[in-house]
C-alpha cells in the first residue's frame, strides 16, 4: 500500500492545504532529532514513513492538527519571481537582499492559485 504520511497528521493553521515536512513530523511524534543541514536519505524517508504510520495506526484517537515548524532564521521564502528571470534568478535574488552573503538556491514551485501555469 502506499501511504502519504503528510495526509495523516493536519496542520494547526488558517491556510488550505498546508503539510508538515517529513522530519518535522518526526521530531514532533517520535522525539527524533534531526540535522538541517543533513541531506535527505530516500532508505531513511521510507523507514520514517513506515514508522509514523504505524505509530498513527496504534493511536486510539488520531492525532491533532499541530503548529507548523518555526522558521530556523536560515530560510527567506520569496513568492512572485519572475519565470523570465530563469537561471539568473538566484543572483537577482540575492542581489534584493543586502548582506545575504551564502549562494541562493532558487526552488520553483508551481502557483496553487494560477491553473493555467505549466511550468
Amino acid at each position: 500500500p502506499l501511504v502519504d504520511v503528510s495526509l495523516l497528521f493536519g496542520v494547526e493553521t488558517r491556510k488550505q492545504h498546508q503539510y508538515h515536512p517529513l522530519r518535522y513530523i518526526a521530531e514532533r511524534l517520535l522525539q527524533m532529532k534531526f540535522d538541517e543541514n543533513e541531506p535527505h536519505d530516500a532508505l531513511e524517508s521510507a523507514r520514517l514513513i513506515m514508522r509514523l504510520a504505524q505509530h498513527e495506526a496504534e493511536q486510539t484517537i488520531a492525532t491533532t492538527p499541530f503548529g507548523p515548524k518555526e522558521f530556523s532564521g536560515c530560510e527567506l521564502v520569496v513568492r512572485h519571481i519572475p519565470y523570465e528571470w530563469g537561471a539568473g534568478a538566484s543572483k537577482r535574488v540575492v542581489s534584493l537582499c543586502r548582506g545575504a552573503q551564502q549562494a541562493a538556491v532558487v526552488n520553483w514551485l508551481l502557483s496553487e492559485s494560477d491553473p493555467s501555469e505549466w511550468r
